[in-house]
């Protein structure tokens, strides 16, 4: 190799040429190949064992409890019910974003890896954590409230991380610009802000209000979303892809 080819390959960063990063990187495991995939599993069938192990949070009703409907719901039933949703989309909803972060990665690098273990390690605490604060005698407790704000505010910023990093690391297609960037993270931010905001609601006005307040989470999420992709769409570099009615484009 030419002393002036060698500069040039020295030139390059990771996002400038994929087999250059493949090469610069020990342990990175390229797209589709064996440990690539058999990585993927590992995490989704994570994913899975914590939305199955979300049904243990809750308790068989007494046979009297099955007269009717409100009698069913009057009781801790209704109380695990609502903690069961309530873990069951926000788990469901990361390993969707964890699908879609993995499908614009060229390859899995240790800090990905890294990263991915420590999110998917919150999400095994999630069942654990919504048995705590979905139990009838400690539903009006701060401190499991605490608790599941913490870990779901933690797995929020992991995967928030994990996107960062691919991006720092050149392994993510098409990155968005700094600007852009910039609004979507501001956008993911507000997931962690709202979560720990139950825990002064928990303290002001008891525990059953903090779980009602996460269910905000189902109006605040879109909401954000819509007011991040106008701003994206305002950005320069977007000009020549929206109409001149943005708020009629469908949101992706």
């Amino acid at each position: 190799m030419s002393d002036r080819m060698a500069r040039d390959l020295r030139r390059l960063r990771p996002y400038d040429c994929g087999v250059i990063s493949r090469v610069r990187r020990e342990g990175s495991h390229a797209r589709d190949s064996a440990p690539y995939n058999r990585t993927l599993v590992f995490f989704d069938a994570i994913y899975a064992f914590a939305l199955t192990l979300l049904i243990t949070t809750i308790d068989p009703p007494p046979a009297d409890s099955w007269r009717s409907l409100d009698t069913l719901l009057s009781g801790e039933v209704g109380t695990q019910l609502l903690g069961f949703a309530i873990s069951f989309v926000i788990i469901a909803s990361y390993w969707r974003l964890n699908v879609r972060l993995v499908d614009r990665i060229t390859e899995l690098t240790p800090r990905v890896i890294l990263l991915n273990i420590i999110t998917v390690g919150l999400v095994i605490f999630i069942p654990l954590t919504t048995e705590a604060f979905s139990e009838s005698d400690a539903v009006e407790y701060v401190l499991p409230v605490v608790v599941y704000a913490i870990n779901i505010s933690l797995l929020s910023l992991s995967a928030m991380a994990m996107r960062q990093i691919a991006i720092n690391e050149g392994v993510y297609r098409d990155p968005p610009s700094p600007a852009e960037r910039r609004i979507r993270l501001i956008d993911e931010l507000s997931t962690p802000v709202v979560i720990l905001l139950s825990i002064p609601v928990a303290v002001l006005f008891g525990g059953v209000a903090a779980h009602y307040w996460w269910l905000t989470l189902l109006i605040t999420g879109p909401v954000f979303g819509h007011l991040a992709d106008r701003a994206v769409a305002r950005l320069p570099e977007h000009a020549g892809n929206r109409d001149d009615s943005p708020e009629e484009q469908p949101r992706g």
